[in-house]
């Protein structure tokens, strides 16, 4: 009996070491599974928190115009407490360019590129007027490319097409209790979609991202046959509709004139004309005035952008300028630039005492007049003696005159038209800027153009702009004063110049659309 007794003993001595071993690995388990919730529940707080900072950041840069790297440093975004939490959000922006060098067509998924070492790791590149989104890329290839991004269309593109890449990436921490001891931490990246030169959100009757190919703080109005073309609007689309021509006043077409936006296809198809306009003619918008219509395509004041501008008044050649931001001074009592087959081959943009030949009524044919032209050429002053040939002209009124670049303002008044003062006057054969080295030409005055004019950048003018000839401009065009086309004249809206042009000046206004890009969740 005293061993079964002694035996029992230690049998309940093990079962009550086991009871208590189980009850401590049940408590234990217990106590482990209720914190490996509480991780669980603070990881996803820590999530909500990051999403959360991603949402405040992208309002900011979307709606209140907040740069990509302005948030950066901002007491509201770093360390910021957020509920039971803190989180943190930076941003850096990607601007680049690069050219293809093999032809790409429709259905090819990577994109062959010269060198690929300023584009993100994964994003989204344009080229021509398609968006094409990537997942990698090798130094010569992006790589699993999604085509016809966004909603634009998958087309071909030939060998030296520029592809472009204009991105803000905002990478988003939060962390539960906080970021410095977290029991929570949730890192998300986002990467936005940027257009140079487009117009923010928040205007009463524009989307987000607008890209007008044409704005005037007055109105527009187009005649003969003269067309603005604006390939990033879709056709009976919600994508970057109304964003062809914006006017704060009205905007008038009138004989062949029209405006021309892609269909689902990629191609031009008319779209506004006499007849009725469409949706891509904004027009009445409150929202841009000559005041403020400046700061939709910069960051800086229009003395910060001339500061830091070549220089050039209206009696300057201005041909073959290329990768430039242009400040152009059209001076007062100036005759403007002149490249019109009526001047002499002696009055060239270096002479400056040149004078009016007045013509005899009722007189045409070829004029010869004895006129002494003077000039600053090399470092003396040389006279020009003699009888000159200076223009063939039809005269139907009193008197008619040919100009030539003459400082002396009260002979402006003897010609009317073409190079009066206060106008900077284009015409002939003059091509400034190039699709890879456009310019940013800023004109501080009124613009007349015509003849076979090319201008491949944004023209900015302060004042009126009239167009007529074979005039082109490749790119945008903005005015204070009223904008007005006639003849053949073209605007082709072009979001790779305009690329360029932010890469070149680093105050460009750049607009951030959203991304459509999955939100990438870096780590628990």
């Amino acid at each position: 009996m005293k061993l079964q007794k002694g035996y029992l003993l230690i049998l309940a001595a093990v079962l009550i070491v086991v009871i208590g071993f189980v009850s401590t690995m049940l408590v234990y388990m217990h106590s482990r599974g209720a914190q490996s919730v509480a991780n669980v529940q603070q990881s996803h707080e820590a999530l909500y928190l990051a999403s959360s900072g991603l949402e405040i950041a992208k309002r900011d840069i979307l709606v209140n115009n907040v740069t990509c790297s302005g948030i950066n440093g901002l007491a509201k975004y770093t360390n910021a407490p957020l509920f039971n939490g803190q989180m943190t959000v930076t941003g850096s922006s990607n601007i680049a360019s690069t050219s293809t060098f093999m032809t790409m067509l429709p259905y090819v998924t990577y994109v062959p590129v010269y060198n690929s070492n300023n584009f993100a790791d994964q994003g989204v590149v344009q080229i021509d007027f398609e968006l094409i989104r990537y997942e990698g890329k090798t130094t010569y290839f992006l790589l699993n490319a999604t085509r016809g991004y966004a909603g634009s269309v998958a087309t071909t593109h030939y060998r030296y097409s520029t592809v472009t890449q204009s991105s803000c990436t905002l990478n988003s921490l939060g962390g539960i209790p906080n970021l410095i001891t977290p029991r929570g931490k949730r890192e998300l990246e986002e990467t936005l979609l940027g257009r140079a030169f487009a117009f923010p959100g928040g205007m009463s009757s524009l989307p987000n991202g607008a890209t007008p190919g044409v704005t005037s703080a007055e109105n527009v109005s187009l005649g003969g046959n003269a067309n603005i073309q604006n390939p990033s609007v879709m056709e009976d689309g919600d994508y970057f509709q109304g964003a062809n021509v914006i006017s704060r006043l009205s905007t008038s077409l009138s004989s062949s004139s029209s405006t021309y936006v892609s269909d689902e296809n990629g191609n031009l198809v008319t779209s506004s004309t006499r007849h009725g306009k469409k949706a891509d003619v904004d027009e009445g918008n409150s929202d841009i005035s000559s005041s403020n219509l400046f700061g939709f395509y910069f960051t800086a004041n229009k003395a910060t952008i001339k500061s830091g501008a070549q220089q050039y008044t209206d009696s300057d050649n201005l041909n073959g300028i290329t990768g430039q931001t242009m400040w152009v001074t059209v001076e007062e009592g100036g005759h403007g630039h002149h490249s019109s087959l009526t001047q002499s081959p002696f009055f060239g943009h270096s002479q400056h005492s040149a004078k009016y030949a007045l013509f005899p009524s009722g007189q045409s044919g070829v004029q010869r007049v004895q006129l002494a032209s003077y000039s600053s050429i090399g470092s003396g002053i040389h006279a020009v003696p003699a009888s000159v040939e200076l223009a063939t002209y039809s005269s139907q009124g009193s008197t008619s005159c040919s100009s030539s670049n003459d400082s002396d303002s009260n002979d402006s008044d003897k010609c009317g038209g073409h190079g009066h003062s206060d106008e900077l006057y284009l015409n002939g054969n003059i091509t400034i800027g190039s699709p890879s080295s456009p310019v940013i030409m800023i004109v501080d005055g009124d613009v007349e153009i015509s003849g076979n004019v090319r201008i491949y950048g944004l023209l900015y003018v302060t004042g009126t702009l009239t167009m007529g000839g074979n005039s082109y401009v490749s790119g945008t065009v903005a005015a204070e004063g009223a904008i007005s086309m006639s003849g053949s004249a073209v605007i082709q809206y072009n979001p790779n110049i305009l690329t360029l042009l932010n890469i070149m000046n680093g105050n460009s206004r750049v607009t951030y659309l959203g991304s459509g890009l999955s939100v990438k969740e870096i780590f628990k």
